[in-house]
């Protein structure tokens, strides 16, 4: 990969580095890449459930009560009221590991950890391939190289996250939890429960496995279901960011977990949710261009599909390191440092050990090709 280099400079506060990624030349050679990374259309494997915090939070794999079924409320709904009292937080900085990801895949019995060259939540999916599409965001994912498979670790936003941003950041938050609330039959905006799928999918060469929060179902067919909700553009400029920065956010999350369907609320500026409408996730970049604003899904899977296989490639010459991927969007590459006395390694090692961990077979399926884009 011709974007590989090393000793680049960068002023995030890190260890030694020990090898970099060079997003900016990346980007300057798309026109000389080669032919499109097959993909297929992701496969669920496994999921969870996790109780709300007031009821323990207590988490069941193969558990599919936390999928709730989506039923869109009548318009117009005042997406304050409850607020800030009957919000259920969660808790700052708290993320499960991923070792969460192997006990489900374990408990899925469908899918061997030997026959995955990735394992990861969205999460760490998302920060990377929206990076073509929003290339000043720093960001940063933990891994671990074990067996022959990578393990990718959440990792906090560096910049401090969003919470600061605003004053209103807060109320904005209990406005997503609200909606899917009334879409979903909750009484309250809780933060706290989720269903989780795991799925397995395929990009080039690589088999990954990621599990993925999903809001809800379809209450006719079943099928996953994302709930978004954006203020209703008032000027050109909102508009720009709807098509240019929301847009490809959507279609990267849905997609990576096969959703089909994104259903959007959109409120005004003193929270009054006034219209509801459903989106084809293969539609998102078309209704982009039709507005003059372009981007190219492509982009963002052949990102991923480079970017992890530098980063297997890099990992597996420090086997069992805890290694740190840091994006540093000032300077357009990806940083690879060990971490001292990171403990990513004791933690999966403590779940391969576990009986019949890796002793899974692997079920052979047929993947079908899936759609990118209307």
């Amino acid at each position: 990969l011709t974007a590989f280099t090393r000793g680049v400079d960068c002023r995030c506060s890190m260890h030694t580095s020990v090898g970099s990624w060079n997003v900016k030349r990346w980007t300057d050679e798309r026109d000389r890449r080669g032919t499109r990374p097959h993909v297929s259309i992701p496969r669920e494997v496994g999921c969870w459930t996790r109780a709300s915090s007031t009821k323990g939070g207590q988490v069941v794999f193969g558990e599919r009560s936390g999928l709730p079924r989506v039923t869109p409320p009548s318009t117009p709904v005042d997406l304050n009221e409850g607020y800030p009292d009957s919000f259920i937080r969660k808790p700052e900085g708290e993320h499960p590991g991923v070792e969460v990801v192997v006990d489900a895949v374990a408990a899925g019995g469908s899918v061997g950890l030997t026959e995955c060259d990735v394992v990861t939540f969205r999460n760490n999916l998302n920060k990377i391939g929206k990076t073509p599409f929003d290339a000043r965001n720093a960001w940063e994912v933990d891994a671990c190289f074990l067996g022959n498979t990578l393990f990718l670790d959440i990792r906090e936003d560096p910049s401090g996250g969003a919470q600061s941003s605003y004053a209103d950041q807060d109320r904005f938050q209990y406005f997503g939890y609200k909606f899917e609330a009334l879409c979903t039959g909750h009484p309250a905006a809780d933060a706290t429960s989720e269903f989780c799928a795991v799925m397995r999918t395929r990009i080039g060469n690589l088999r990954i496995v990621l599990a993925a929060e999903v809001d809800g179902c379809d209450g006719e067919n079943d099928e996953f279901v994302e709930l978004k909700t954006s203020r209703t553009p008032q000027h050109p400029g909102q508009i720009r960011t709807l098509l240019k920065f929301k847009y490809p956010r959507w279609w990267l999350q849905s997609w990576l977990a096969g959703i089909k369907h994104i259903l959007v609320g959109s409120w005004t500026s003193n929270g009054q949710l006034e219209q509801i409408q459903r989106l084809r996730t293969t539609d998102l970049p078309r209704l982009s261009a039709e507005k003059g604003e372009s981007w190219d899904p492509w982009e963002s899977i052949h990102f991923m599909h480079d970017t992890l296989t530098w980063m297997r490639d890099l990992a597996r010459q420090y086997e069992g390191q805890h290694i740190r991927f840091v994006y540093c969007g000032n300077r357009g590459s990806i940083l690879a440092k060990i971490v001292p006395q990171g403990d990513l390694r004791y933690r999966l090692s403590k779940k391969r050990a576990a009986p019949n961990q890796d002793g899974l077979e692997l079920k052979k399926s047929r993947l079908g090709q899936v759609e990118l884009c209307a």
